[in-house]
């Protein structure tokens, strides 16, 4: 059984949601340094717009610490 796709601004998106969808199919930027293997943030695909070309994510740590890695 497969998931519907969604639109969302005209676009079509099978594999995830926006903030509006199921919380098990979004990606937000909480996501990027939860420790569950299991969710990830996700940022805006450029087909909505060249507003996405660049995109920043800003971390304010408690501490200094040093991320286990990143994937691109």
């Amino acid at each position: 059984m497969g998931l519907a796709p969604i639109y969302w601004r005209g676009i079509v998106c099978d594999v995830c949601e926006g903030p509006d969808g199921s919380p098990s199919r979004r990606h937000p930027p909480a996501h990027a340094n939860d420790g569950d293997p299991g969710t990830w943030w996700q940022s805006p695909s450029l087909a909505a717009g060249e507003q996405f070309q660049h995109v920043e994510l800003v971390a304010a740590l408690p501490d200094v610490s040093r991320p286990s890695y990143f994937r691109i």
